[in-house]
């Protein structure tokens, strides 16, 4: 479904017949993370999480999100990621 639409990753059947979609994540325009599951906002920025791998919080805000994409915008606040 995601591919008609343009966006990087799709959706897979998930529990109870609802779709489990996965976004790719941008950073000032660049991919910082793909197949992230979660977003949290922290004190400090986001939290980006994915089924594999560590968590990452990146000192940053959202700036938009597209649904149809599976994309999330986030824009640098501070000194970057940890």
């Amino acid at each position: 479904m995601a591919a008609r639409y343009g966006g990087s990753v799709g959706c897979s059947g998930g529990e109870g017949g609802k779709a489990m979609c996965q976004a790719t994540v941008y950073l000032n325009g660049e991919v910082i993370m793909e197949e992230v599951i979660q977003i949290n906002p922290t004190e400090g920025g986001v939290e980006l999480r994915s089924f594999f791998g560590d968590p990452r919080i990146i000192a940053a805000r959202i700036k938009e999100i597209d649904l149809i994409k599976h994309r999330v915008y986030l824009d640098s606040v501070g000194e970057g990621k940890r």
